[in-house]
């Protein structure tokens, strides 16, 4: 079965260009920038479908500036994996090809995207205690990420979070040993301590984010909440499936793990599915700081 991420992005990419969010004006937005890992690399698709971002810049009618690639993380300083990531990778390439002039993109008219966390979080890496990084550290890459591109020129972003990774068959309570990770392990605690990653990542990089809208005079941050959605295709998958084929995620879990390890037995099944709806906003950053605030001093007298 394959399930395509398709249709979810381009609303959001459409909300921007023409919906006029805060701080966005109708039809501003012509380019579309996109970093990230698998979720988002154009070329080395997991299905072998076509990736979200051309769907995206088809729908909007955008120009699409694909520099995401598989297996990336934030930066393999903090976690490390063999792939190209964001700003070991990613964001050099972008900068060459905007220094020799091959690429010339009106900052008034691009949003760029960044989709990244899921290796960082994932096996050899946060979950599995495989290097001396933070969730903290992570989301702080995340965030950094912004503030590299503003001081480039670039002014709307939109920042996708992590997705539920605890649903997902590698990460799942019943998890069986396959080709990403075959090593003993306690796939409850596992699929807990995944939970709490991607949650507490989520949280801090839109923390850090509102935090950081006001010192970017002229910037529109979005937050685009992939994680609420995709629990909500989880939880009612024929609301946003349709294929040949009942949604039926057990199934889908199954057969993924049959294709990772030839231990576990296949599952017969055959079709194709597509997100066929998705309706989440994307939740444009105040781009002032409420106030004045009252400080509360340790004495019990306000500041």
């Amino acid at each position: 079965m394959r399930v395509s991420s398709a249709s979810w992005v381009p609303l959001a990419i459409y909300a921007a260009s023409a919906l006029g969010a805060a701080g966005v004006r109708p039809k501003q937005v012509k380019n579309l920038v996109t970093f990230g890992d698998s979720y988002t690399d154009t070329v080395i698709t997991g299905d072998g479908g076509v990736a979200w971002p051309i769907y995206a810049a088809g729908y909007a009618q955008v120009s699409l500036f694909p520099f995401a690639r598989a297996g990336a993380t934030c930066s393999n300083d903090i976690t490390f994996r063999p792939f190209p990531s964001v700003f070991e990778s990613q964001l050099p390439l972008y900068f060459t090809e905007k220094r020799n002039g091959s690429l010339k993109l009106d900052p008034k008219e691009t949003i760029y995207t960044l989709w990244i966390g899921t290796n960082d979080l994932g096996v050899n890496s946060l979950v599995s205690g495989s290097n001396k990084a933070s969730i903290v550290d992570v989301a702080a890459c995340m965030v950094n990420w912004v503030k590299v591109l503003y001081a480039s020129g670039a002014r709307n972003f939109l920042f996708q979070n992590m997705i539920p990774l605890q649903t997902a068959p590698l990460y799942a309570p019943d998890s069986q040993p396959n080709r990403y990770w075959s090593a003993p392990r306690n796939t409850t605690e596992w699929s807990v301590f995944m939970t709490e990653l991607a949650l507490s990542g989520n949280a801090l990089t839109k923390l850090m984010l509102q935090a950081l809208a006001p010192s970017l005079p002229g910037s529109h941050i979005g937050i685009f909440d992939s994680h609420a959605l995709f629990a909500d295709i989880f939880a009612h998958p024929a609301a946003y499936l349709n294929g040949t084929a009942p949604p039926n995620w057990r199934k889908m879990a199954l057969q993924e793990h049959a294709q990772q390890s030839k231990a576990l037995p296949g599952t017969a099944f055959s079709g194709s599915m597509s997100f066929i709806r998705a309706n989440k906003p994307i939740e444009w950053l105040p781009e002032k700081l409420p106030g004045p605030f009252k400080v509360e001093k340790a004495d019990g007298q306000r500041g």
